[in-house]
């Protein structure tokens, strides 16, 4: 008896191995490592991550951000376009619910101006970082 062996013609070519290519994770864009986020606190922002998890620290970050940029207090638009834009990216369900948490745990006030416009968030500022006061003691 013979042995039979395969021919590599038409539908006998063994599959071609595929090789995937192993993404690094990408924790946060190109972008935003050049960007200067004004005075981060570590322990605000775990405070934060650990009512809304991880979107609550991202809603943290963009806050920080973007009063950093502004220098001055004052109701910020939390847009999803622009969330994504600045790598900040989430599901806008996933924020909605971020943001009415930190509202009940009184971390930040949330203005809600109606069916299609962005939710603005106001975050208390306690110790004048953005407009030179300082503490009273």
């Amino acid at each position: 008896m013979q042995k039979k062996t395969k021919i590599g013609i038409g539908h006998n070519k063994p599959p071609k191995k595929k090789t995937k290519k192993i993404k690094k994770a990408k924790l946060q864009s190109e972008k935003l490592l050049n960007e200067f986020i004004y005075k981060l606190l570590p322990m605000e922002q775990m405070l934060y991550h650990k009512i809304a998890g991880n979107s609550g620290t991202k809603i943290y970050q963009f806050i920080k951000w973007k009063r950093g940029m502004m220098k001055e207090n004052g109701w910020i638009t939390m847009s999803n376009v622009e969330m994504r834009k600045h790598g900040w990216g989430m599901n806008r369900e996933t924020k909605s619910l971020a943001l009415y948490k930190l509202n009940q745990a009184q971390l930040i006030t949330i203005n809600i101006p109606g069916p299609g416009f962005a939710i603005k968030a106001f975050r208390p500022d306690i110790r004048g970082e953005y407009d030179g006061r300082k503490n009273k003691k």
